[in-house]
């Protein structure tokens, strides 16, 4: 049912959004999507909260702090999609910038943060 659905992302606070399309079986990151057929929108501290499993969806949606616009029978699916999904627990300590550009230098060769480098 989620084939070829397009899902966005809105972080409100930010102004930032992120694109994906299911294929095959998973949510995969795409550019460019011209209008989708789901928006979830919240701040970046309530998906924080999210994904680390600390707030459940219904919680933010009935206190207003998540938004839903478009398919809301998607949504369900969707919701219901991410809580059987197995998540890793979830720390502000892997989001700490260094350890997350080191991520980056290890896993892609990119030379951030060293000396003389602009």
């Amino acid at each position: 049912q989620l084939g070829g659905k397009k899902l966005r992302l809105r972080v409100t606070d930010m102004q930032w959004e992120f694109d994906f399309v299911w294929k095959k079986d998973r949510f995969v990151a795409s550019q460019n999507v011209a209008a989708a057929d789901l928006t979830i929108a919240a701040s970046a501290h309530d998906f924080f909260l999210l994904a680390s499993r600390q707030e459940d969806p219904d919680t933010l949606f009935f206190n207003r702090r998540l938004a839903m616009e478009g398919d809301t029978e998607l949504g369900l699916l969707v919701k219901n999609t991410i809580d059987a999904i197995e998540l890793p627990q979830l720390t502000l300590e892997q989001l700490k910038p260094s350890r997350v550009l080191a991520q980056i230098r290890q896993r892609f060769g990119v030379p951030f943060g060293r000396a003389g480098s602009h």
